[in-house]
């Protein structure tokens, strides 16, 4: 005959502390850390067009009205190889259109060379009185 197993008392979670705040004012910042980026990479022959829809993974918003200094692009990989910290430059303004970021981007002021091309585009700064964070890869052959 089997025994059966008096249950053991369970001991209670401990209780959580909160952690620091962002801004440590009486209205803290809300920051967008979960941003996902969605980036498809355009070669129209005048050089490379990156489009960005930036979307708040909380709430499922678009994140709508960036400018250039939101972005930073650099290159991982280039024709000749691997590109450690080659930063590229914004070559256009940036236009919006329905939350879609596009932008033309430019190496040491020429257009990208043609070959494949990785690129790391990423969003940054503050908006609306948010932090945004986010990264992405994106490839292409020019």
């Amino acid at each position: 005959m089997a025994t059966r197993k008096t249950p053991t008392s369970r001991k209670s979670p401990t209780t959580r502390r909160p952690g620091p705040v962002a801004g440590g004012g009486a209205t803290p910042s809300v920051s967008l850390r979960a941003l996902a980026l969605d980036v498809v990479l355009r070669d129209y022959g005048f050089g490379v067009t990156v489009s960005v829809l930036a979307i708040d993974r909380a709430s499922g918003l678009v994140v709508d009205g960036l400018d250039a200094p939101n972005f930073a692009v650099a290159a991982v990989q280039s024709p000749t190889g691997w590109a450690h910290d080659r930063a590229l430059t914004i070559s256009s303004g940036v236009n919006r259109n329905a939350g879609v970021h596009q932008f033309s981007v430019e190496r040491d002021g020429k257009k990208l060379a043609a070959g494949p091309w990785t690129l790391c585009v990423a969003v940054r700064g503050t908006h609306e009185g948010k932090v945004l964070v986010g990264a992405t890869l994106a490839a292409i052959d020019v």
